[in-house]
């Protein structure tokens, strides 16, 4: 039998879950709070716009595999003060680029009842070029905080996606939205953990240490992939 040598223990994998959950609560939480003066089809219509067309599910996952990562190792708990003293600001960062062309149809159109029924319909209708506009910004901008994350320890950063963030990349990303992954995905056996586990390789972890990523994952492929990589370096 394969030992997955990226498995959680099952010390780390429980608190992914409570931890991996409180990340997407602390995330989804604010959208339960609608502004005053917008009517509520317009609210939710916005809302979908952000979650399908826009970058909110995406948004979700990095909530709850940037808290799975802290419990993964003592290593990773004793790192976890330096890397929370800026990655949350990141994070949100990555909210705002992402979130706020959608949401500024929501603070432009909020205002008196005149011409309510004119205001929501313009509100519904930019929400979904605004929001496409989001997920292009969002897109843009997370390679490059996502640098910000290259010392972190592999073994740490994949295993974080044990969990709940497995299940949320699973279900609400891989099937609509077009991913970035590494040369190597094509030759591995393309399961689920296969998908999340590359593409978390490719967008968070620095490029010198995806062969250790490869060595460790794919033991198999190891050699291929290392002459591949030579190949066009």
């Amino acid at each position: 039998m394969k030992i997955d040598y990226f498995d959680s223990n099952w010390f780390s994998y429980s608190l992914s879950w409570l931890f991996g959950l409180s990340g997407a609560l602390a995330f989804l939480l604010p959208f339960f709070e609608k502004p005053k003066r917008i009517s509520w089809f317009v609210y939710i219509w916005v809302t979908l716009s952000i979650f399908i067309l826009g970058p909110g599910r995406y948004l979700l996952f990095m909530f709850i595999l940037s808290p799975a990562y802290m419990v993964q190792s003592f290593h990773a708990f004793f790192l976890a003060p330096i890397v929370m003293a800026y990655w949350p600001f990141l994070l949100v960062l990555l909210a705002i680029v992402g979130l706020g062309p959608p949401c500024l149809t929501l603070m432009f159109f909020n205002g008196s009842d005149k011409y309510r029924l004119l205001k929501d319909f313009f509100a519904c209708v930019l929400s979904l070029p605004l929001s496409v506009l989001g997920t292009f910004l969002f897109s843009t901008v997370l390679p490059l905080t996502a640098l910000s994350l290259h010392w972190l320890r592999v073994d740490d950063v994949i295993r974080a996606t044990n969990g709940p963030a497995a299940l949320v990349f699973r279900h609400l990303i891989a099937p609509y939205q077009v991913l970035t992954l590494p040369r190597f995905y094509k030759d591995t056996p393309q399961k689920d953990v296969d998908l999340v586990r590359s593409h978390v390789a490719a967008v968070f972890l620095k490029p010198d240490n995806i062969p250790y990523f490869v060595s460790r994952q794919y033991p198999d492929l190891y050699e291929a992939y290392e002459k591949q990589r030579m190949l066009f370096k």
